[in-house]
């Protein structure tokens, strides 16, 4: 294992769903990075969602952000972490599994099959079906990203990284790229996230019920993803600046 890396000063944090955000957001102190749209640190994003207004401030690329929020995501170069799409789309299915366990009350149909099956279930009976849904809803969307603003956090959940880090017009919008593994190097980070499901594996053997997952989600929509991560991980540095 090489030496630690460290977090680039003067950048501000922007939170990718299901890319080891919480934990980057929990250590921000020693990392010394600032983080500013997160319920961690912004009292107002706490208020939003009080008021059951849709999808979190902090789950929104910053092109959306700020159209829908009418100033910009920050005023310094932003940070963002990529992870394999594939691994993304898993962590998110656990994720929500493990969210099923806690509230059965609001999947009663999920609690009702048996363990084993509850474990990793079929569409249409879990939370998985959930995932390929709203995937496919943000497919639907073809590209027009003020369709979603106002979306609910399970469809911004399966945004794909790309979008924060280009916006819809093309301009870099996040100018420090960080690939997911690298994380494990970052000094003063013990885990790159506390709900990591599995372990790395190529994009290649990822699949979800024996399918690969660019056949139910759709190539074109997450294929971009795969380049960033790519060039993420390749580059030298912990950056990647993507251009």
């Amino acid at each position: 294992m090489s030496s630690a890396l460290r977090f680039p000063r003067g950048h501000s944090f922007l939170h990718i769903p299901k890319t080891g955000g919480t934990a980057i957001e929990v250590a921000r102190a020693k990392l010394r990075i600032e983080v500013l749209t997160s319920p961690w640190t912004s009292p107002w994003v706490g208020a939003e969602r009080k008021r059951h207004e849709p999808g979190a401030a902090w789950h929104l690329p910053p092109d959306m952000f700020a159209e829908r929020h009418r100033r910009p995501r920050a005023s310094k170069p932003l940070l963002c972490v990529v992870r394999d799409h594939a691994e993304r789309m898993h962590s998110e299915l656990a994720w929500r599994c493990e969210l099923a366990r806690r509230r059965p009350q609001a999947f009663p149909r999920w609690t009702r099959l048996p363990p084993s099956v509850r474990r990793c279930a079929p569409p249409r009976l879990s939370p998985a079906a959930e995932v390929l849904r709203e995937a496919r809803a943000v497919a639907s969307a073809r590209g027009n990203r003020t369709r979603l603003l106002f979306a609910e956090d399970p469809v911004l959940h399966v945004l794909p990284q790309w979008w924060f880090v280009w916006s819809a017009a093309g301009a870099v919008t996040c100018q420090c790229v960080v690939a997911y593994e690298k994380l494990q190097r970052v000094a003063a980070l013990a885990r790159p996230s506390q709900n990591r499901s599995r372990p790395h594996r190529a994009p290649s053997s990822s699949t979800l019920w024996g399918r690969p997952f660019s056949a139910l989600l759709g190539a074109r929509l997450y294929a971009r993803d795969a380049a960033l991560h790519r060039n993420a991980t390749a580059a030298r540095g912990l950056c990647y600046a993507p251009r």
